[in-house]
């Protein structure tokens, strides 16, 4: 994965349970941080869980 902590702060929210504050304690970063890789976290999974768009139609 390209960023490794970005996964682990997910494994930690859902996983783990912990809080953002519990996550930043956990890995030795700052509440900003953890806040910023779980948007990049949970965009890299929407990008992934969503439906292929529409390509060319095959006949």
């Amino acid at each position: 994965m390209l960023y490794p902590r970005a996964a682990r702060v997910v494994e930690l929210k859902f996983f783990g349970g912990l809080t953002a504050q519990e996550i930043a304690t956990v890995l030795g970063v700052g509440d900003a941080t953890v806040e910023r890789d779980w948007v990049l976290a949970r965009g890299w999974l929407n990008r992934r869980m969503k439906p292929p768009e529409d390509g060319p139609e095959q006949a």
